[in-house]
């Protein structure tokens, strides 16, 4: 039995990953400079067990599908929606094809942040505030002196609820302006992915798990308490923006927040395309902010999954020397310029 044993172990290891690897660089190795394979050692017989395992995994391994995962707070918080209430995040989530627009508008905002990422360049001063990562001393979450900044979550959740507010309370922009067709598409895919990771995927944001879990389960409580009597989505969104325009400058949770923001960017002084043009260089500028990270274990379980869209951004960021943000770069000083 203990020989048996030690012959599985043997196969096992002679014909894993690692191994496949190396007989592939070896057999590489055994071309000559006259393009001649030089079989030796019983190589060919080997060459072609590689060659029916590599076909065999090519079948079965789960790659890049170039999709984004989706997840709507708004959505999930229904009182009435029963399935969602008793499930939580255990379901499977949405899922769309990730759009060419969006790599676009991720690669562009890279290149013109020079290496230093920050959220809220395009912000001018009224609603720079929804970067602010800074906790007012009668708001923080706990005594403790090391809790000094908010938590990444939150910023992600208050611009998460805003464009859901944005995306359903404007359905009078025009189907047919592929400019501003582009800027809302980039920022709606972007918004439903990112709270799509704090809910599936949390190891790969820059909050511990267990924290943006709880970030996340109180923000979809505190929806549900406050849109109790709303089913559909526009009465919802309509809520939130009687809300937030009756919120005042105080910080009175995500939910309140997330309504404010919404509420300042149906304003008139944002008009159709200028408001989707500044929602989707935040969600660039904000995706790749949240992108670096040194837990490259999440980034490897993933890829056996098949992959995220944010591991493609990690790994973009690392092969530039990326390897950590400006713990004070959330927002631009308030002096500063807006684009």
């Amino acid at each position: 039995m203990i020989l048996g044993v030690e012959v599985m172990q043997q196969l096992s290891t002679g014909y894993s990953d690692w191994a496949v690897v190396h007989f592939v660089c070896d057999y590489v190795r055994r071309v000559d400079k006259n393009n001649k394979k030089r079989h030796g050692g019983g190589f060919g017989f080997r060459q072609a067990v590689i060659k029916r395992l590599a076909t065999r995994r090519a079948r079965t391994s789960r790659h890049w599908q170039n999709k984004l995962g989706q997840y709507s707070l708004l959505y999930h918080s229904s009182a009435g929606n029963c399935l969602s209430w008793l499930t939580g995040r255990l379901l499977e989530p949405k899922v769309v094809r990730l759009p060419r627009e969006v790599k676009v508008a991720v690669l562009r905002s890279f290149k013109e942040s020079g290496g230093r990422l920050a959220v809220g360049r395009s912000l001018d001063s009224r609603l720079r505030w929804a970067c602010d990562r800074f906790l007012p001393p009668s708001t923080q979450l706990q005594s403790d002196t090391h809790w000094k900044t908010r938590a990444h979550t939150h910023t992600v959740l208050v611009w998460h609820i805003a464009t859901t507010m944005c995306d359903h309370l404007d359905a009078a922009a025009a189907a047919d302006d592929d400019e501003n067709g582009a800027d809302r598409l980039v920022a709606t895919r972007l918004s439903g992915y990112c709270a799509y990771l704090l809910a599936f995927v949390p190891e790969m944001l820059p909050d511990h798990s267990y924290m943006a879990t709880l970030v996340l389960d109180a923000a979809v409580q505190e929806a549900r308490k406050h849109l109790v009597d709303a089913t559909a989505m526009a009465n919802k969104c309509k809520k939130l923006r009687v809300l937030g325009e009756s919120s005042g400058g105080g910080r009175d949770g995500i939910l309140m927040d997330g309504a404010r923001l919404g509420s300042q960017l149906m304003a008139a002084s944002y008009d159709t395309r200028r408001r989707w043009k500044l929602l989707a260089e935040v969600w660039a500028e904000l995706v790749l902010f949240l992108a670096p990270s040194e837990n490259a274990d999440a980034h490897a379980e993933s890829l056996a999954r098949g992959g995220e869209f944010m591991t493609h951004i990690w790994a973009l960021l690392t092969h530039a020397g990326i390897l950590d943000r400006d713990p004070e770069a959330a927002a631009p000083p308030a002096g500063a310029t807006a684009v």
